[in-house]
């Protein structure tokens, strides 16, 4: 499937840097993309879980906060509810 290949390719740290982003509109949207890649491919997130997690709690924007929260979530859920 070539969403399939897309998830797959090689994460990079450049890729996290979103999370820092100046503007709160990129902030907003990047912890999305680790929820959506959380949900199949947890491991490739699990490197950044403490960052997700300290955005989670300091950040000034609130919806920043809440998504990141949500990617935290959809990385830990246990395996059989993440393939549905």
């Amino acid at each position: 499937m070539e969403t399939d290949r897309i998830i797959l390719r090689p994460w990079r740290d450049s890729d996290a840097e979103v999370l820092h982003d100046s503007d709160d509109r990129v902030r907003m949207e990047a912890p999305e993309m680790f929820r959506v890649l959380g949900k199949r491919r947890p491991e490739f997130v699990q490197p950044y879980l403490e960052q997700l997690r300290h955005i989670a709690e300091t950040d000034t924007n609130r919806v920043v906060r809440i998504h990141c929260e949500g990617a935290i979530r959809a990385s830990l859920q246990p395996e059989c509810r993440r393939r549905r």
